[in-house]
């Protein structure tokens, strides 16, 4: 990823942060089995 002004390290700690942290990275990352009944 690239940022016009903004520092490699900067851009890298912030994808560093969501890799971690983001519930929608965490299912890609980690898959969490689930069943669903009615």
């Amino acid at each position: 990823m690239e940022c016009e002004g903004v520092p490699q390290s900067e851009i890298d700690a912030l994808v560093a942060h969501v890799k971690k942290w983001s519930p929608v990275a965490n299912t890609f990352t980690r898959p969490v089995n689930l069943e669903v009944s009615a």
